[in-house]
């Protein structure tokens, strides 16, 4: 009777274990800035953290019973990293710079036309 419950607890343990936003989203790119991961083209988010960064095929095969999110499949997806500080510098910067960017930009008196190939 011991070794059945303990049994029962292990299982109920792991499957309340994967948090609801456990997810692997695919991309049809995936932008790193690490040469050793430039083939990658999906992410494993764990909670609300990235927890692994490879292909489609790795990512499924070595995390089976995580659900796979294909919303961003014809989708590029890039880094978000900015500091918040320095809005304001980079806006003076901006106004005066050639934007290349994924994105079209429109800065007062000018616009860039994105650039969405390498």
């Amino acid at each position: 009777m011991k070794n059945f419950i303990f049994v029962i607890a292990l299982i109920s343990f792991n499957v309340f274990s994967l948090s609801s936003n456990d997810r692997i989203l695919i991309a049809k790119e995936l932008v790193t800035l690490d040469d050793v991961y430039q083939d990658a083209n999906a992410v494993y988010i764990k909670g609300n953290k990235f927890h692994s960064v490879g292909s489609k095929e790795d990512l499924i095969k070595k995390f089976p019973n995580i659900r796979v999110d294909q919303s961003y499949k014809d989708s590029v997806i890039v880094p978000g990293f900015i500091e918040h500080h320095v809005h304001p510098l980079l806006a003076a910067i901006t106004m005066n710079s050639e934007i290349v960017a994924i994105d079209d930009w429109s800065v007062p008196h000018k616009k860039s036309d994105g650039v969405r190939n390498r």
